[in-house]
């Protein structure tokens, strides 16, 4: 089973994005697995989300109660609105 998933927009493929979670993940010592498709989301216990933009995407698919959600946050100035997500 994966242990960590990392979630990369299809469109950063070979870019700056999916070479930070290839890195990361080479140093992972778990089970490692790479999703590019956002509506096919993988079951794991760990995600790392390589950027903000992609969260609506895995919270439809991944329960936050159930598994742990890292982001990759860059570029403040262009900073995101915050959003509150309430677990049930």
């Amino acid at each position: 089973m994966t242990n960590l998933c990392f979630i990369i927009a299809p469109q950063n493929v070979h870019w700056v994005l999916d070479r930070i979670a290839k890195e990361i993940g080479s140093r992972y010592q778990g089970e490692v697995e790479y999703c590019y498709d956002v509506t096919n989301i993988p079951t794991a216990p760990n995600y790392f989300v390589t950027h903000y933009s992609l969260l609506n995407y895995v919270f439809a698919k991944v329960n936050p109660a159930k598994a742990k959600i890292n982001v990759l946050f860059t570029h403040e100035k262009e900073r995101a609105p915050v959003v509150n997500y309430t677990l049930s």
